[in-house]
């Protein structure tokens, strides 16, 4: 018997080409492969593929979440490190407590890219809230807005992320 791919000459007992990997023809008197809804008799009952679903949510994310989740989480990050640098560069004009922003934004930035947390998006959205809050009173014009956006994006994504963890835990 050929092989119906390539022509190669196939051994009695072969289910697939060696050259090609196509499905041999079946043997006379042997059903063709899936016409029953049974694997042919002779053939390997091949069990579905097993998800893990004890995959840490890192690790889901960076392989299994979607795309637009994983696009939201690293544009609300991109925008924490700019309100970072934005307020570096005035921190250099001389404010000490403008560097201890910086730091702040920074790590919660780094933690919501690196480890999707929702709790540092949650700090993030309630810290740019009062230093705008406070910026508003001290200075009477609103500034750290944008903050506030990349910590409602922050906390959007990161519960939508826990929202599509939670459903492939539970294999729903």
């Amino acid at each position: 018997m050929k092989c119906p791919s390539c022509g190669t000459q196939l051994g009695p007992d072969d289910r697939y080409c060696p050259i090609c990997g196509a499905v041999a023809p079946p043997a006379a008197g042997q059903a063709q492969p899936g016409t029953s809804g049974c694997p042919a008799p002779g053939m390997p009952d091949i069990p579905p593929i097993a998800v893990d679903r004890s995959l840490p949510k890192g690790l889901y994310c960076s392989t299994l979440a979607s795309d637009r989740v994983r696009k939201d989480i690293r544009n609300s990050a991109i925008a924490c490190y700019v309100c970072a640098a934005v307020t570096g560069v005035v921190a250099m004009l001389g404010s000490l407590t403008m560097l201890l922003d910086v730091i702040v934004i920074l790590v919660l930035g780094l933690l919501i890219h690196l480890k999707q947390s929702r709790a540092c998006a949650v700090l993030l959205l309630a810290y740019s809230l009062v230093n705008t809050v406070i910026s508003l009173l001290s200075t009477g014009s609103v500034g750290g807005w944008l903050l506030i956006i990349a910590g409602v994006y922050a906390v959007k994504s990161t519960f939508a992320l826990e929202k599509e963890y939670q459903a492939f835990r539970t294999g729903q």
